[in-house]
């Protein structure tokens, strides 16, 4: 859910502009890393500290192992997971962020290059899952590339296709009649990658379409706290 929130909402703010030049790289990437990387660094440095406590009484770190000085590079320049030797190290949860960088550069160039219509998302989309199969059916594997970062660019345009077709007419239908059924199997364990991306796709456009999550009180307080502040300057 993670990341298809996170294709569909940059499809919506950035995919306009990037196709018609109106964003540049530079622009593109301090509008992300403002947003990911204070609490990115924050977190890295709280799991630091917390670790060097943890080791004062025992003699191996807390869940993460590979806490070297080439592990702590990584983190600190988010690339810790973005190849297929990397291991989970520090601050490990922290690997979807990692992950979602690469994708943010891919989305970019793919955008910048070809445009951002309804058939760039699905072409996005469906290269992405040509690779997840043929990673999961061992039939192909790119030689440095983590299936992580591949995941993450199949979810991430199947929210950048939930954005396109989100004002059509037949969405919600199509969406309650794939998602309500896909969670019902949850229910039975019949989980699977391609139930978890109807799934979250389904989810995405249902929530967009749904007018009454955005009168909600408690949502306008908690998206209020991610919009940033004009300066009166």
């Amino acid at each position: 859910m993670f990341w298809t929130i996170s294709g569909f909402i940059l499809f919506i703010r950035y995919s306009e502009g990037i196709s018609h030049y109106r964003v540049t790289f530079q622009s593109f990437a301090i509008r992300r890393l403002s947003r990911l990387y204070p609490l990115y660094i924050t977190t890295f440095f709280l799991v630091l500290v917390l670790q060097s406590i943890y080791l004062l009484g025992h003699e191996a770190p807390f869940i993460y192992q590979k806490n070297d000085c080439l592990n702590l590079g990584t983190q600190l320049f988010m690339a810790s997971n973005w190849f297929d030797w990397q291991p989970y190290s520090f601050n490990g949860p922290i690997w979807s962020v990692s992950a979602e960088i690469l994708i943010y550069l891919t989305f970019y160039v793919v955008i910048r290059a070809l445009g951002s219509s309804f058939k760039v998302a699905c072409a996005g989309g469906f290269a992405f899952l040509l690779l997840n199969r043929l990673d999961h059916w061992h039939l192909f594997q790119l030689p440095f590339l983590s299936p992580s970062v591949i995941a993450c660019g199949l979810y991430f345009f199947a929210g950048g296709i939930a954005e396109k077709v989100r004002h059509h007419r037949f969405s919600l239908p199509v969406a309650l009649c794939l998602g309500l059924p896909t969670l019902l199997t949850f229910g039975l364990g019949l989980v699977t990658e391609l139930s978890m991306l109807v799934l979250a796709t389904s989810a995405t456009i249902i929530c967009a379409q749904l007018k009454f999550f955005r009168s909600a009180g408690a949502v306008r307080v908690l998206a209020s706290l991610g919009k940033p502040r004009r300066s009166r300057l």
